[in-house]
């Protein structure tokens, strides 16, 4: 198998100079025991950081054609990305633009901007001071289905929270995590072929005011 490094990734995908670490996980968090590798990619724009999580799922699929996996399989059966977006609105499968409750014109002339996914969910908001993670990973490696996935990230923002003697807790009526009535974590995931993507957005110290601009 040709060596694989995370530099020669990052100079394919145009990622500006992650952190790359190895972490690891339990069968109680989101998978069996294993090693997993993760990169820190510090702020980065929406749309960057769609186009790099298709690249890995790519990748993990070993559909590219430009030598990075031509002489064996990508040697991970997934990468965990972490970081923070500038403002931006995204829109799930669920629900659109009819839930902005501003012009978008305006929200143009703030630098803010509306993109698209193909993830679960509502429109949401990101930006700075809310933590990211997108795990880009193959389902069936990981051991868990997509319910367990998304439960198994649920428990992390929970058990994160609980650190720092903040009591969260699930809703049965929605997914992601709340504080009393009040929504602190969520979660949106895409699965192709087996691989899961996009993932769960934990407010740290984040603007809450943009979450006004849209309905609940």
């Amino acid at each position: 198998m040709k060596e694989w490094h995370p530099g020669a990734f990052r100079n394919h995908a145009g990622c500006a100079e992650p952190s790359w670490v190895e972490g690891s996980t339990t069968k109680e968090d989101i998978g069996g025991m294993t090693s997993w590798p993760w990169m820190d990619l510090g702020r980065m724009a929406y749309e960057k950081a769609h186009v790099l999580q298709h690249r890995l799922v790519a990748l993990l699929l070993q559909e590219c054609g430009d030598g990075l996996s031509a002489d064996g399989p990508f040697p991970f059966d997934g990468v965990f990305l972490v970081l923070e977006h500038p403002p931006v609105f995204t829109l799930g499968k669920r629900g659109g633009r009819e839930f902005l409750c501003v012009d978008e014109a305006w929200l143009a002339e703030q630098g803010i901007p509306i993109v698209e996914t193909e993830r679960g969910g509502f429109i949401t908001y990101h930006g700075p001071g809310q933590l990211i993670v997108y795990p880009v990973v193959r389902l069936r490696s990981l051991g868990v289905s997509v319910a367990e996935l998304v439960s198994g990230l649920e428990e992390v923002m929970i058990r994160v929270l609980s650190q720092w003697g903040i009591e969260a807790c699930r809703n049965d009526r929605n997914r992601g995590v709340w504080v009393g009535s009040r929504k602190i974590g969520s979660i949106g995931i895409h699965v192709r072929k087996g691989i899961a993507f996009h993932g769960m957005a934990l407010n740290v110290n984040t603007d809450l005011t943009p979450f006004t601009w849209i309905e609940p």
